[in-house]
């Protein structure tokens, strides 16, 4: 049933940091407070258990982090990425409360 993966070493570049959610977690500025210099961020995604109000979402969490590390210049460019997801959840609010809608009309 269960499937055996062999593990692998994966080389990590200096400066670099994971990005994941965790109590132990350390954050950005503290980073930036001991002189540690981020020069890559790497991010897991994946499915976790459901958010809870005041979460971030993982693209919300790039963009905050690299906001904060000074990674990407363009700042513009990261707000643009943060109206564009926006839209997507509203939109899928939308679509969720017209489903909803014609399974329990009023």
């Amino acid at each position: 049933m269960w499937k055996k993966y062999e593990e692998f070493e994966l080389e990590v570049c200096p400066g670099s940091v994971q990005l994941f959610p965790s109590d132990k977690a350390v954050s950005v500025s503290d980073l930036d407070y001991v002189g540690f210099e981020v020069k890559n961020l790497i991010v897991l995604d994946g499915i976790w258990n459901q958010p809870k109000a005041g979460y971030l979402s993982t693209i919300e969490s790039i963009v905050f982090a690299l906001k904060a590390v000074g990674i990407g210049e363009n700042k513009k460019g990261l707000d643009n990425l943060l109206d564009t997801f926006e839209c997507v959840v509203d939109d899928q609010r939308r679509c969720k409360d017209e489903r909803l809608s014609k399974v329990f009309p009023s």
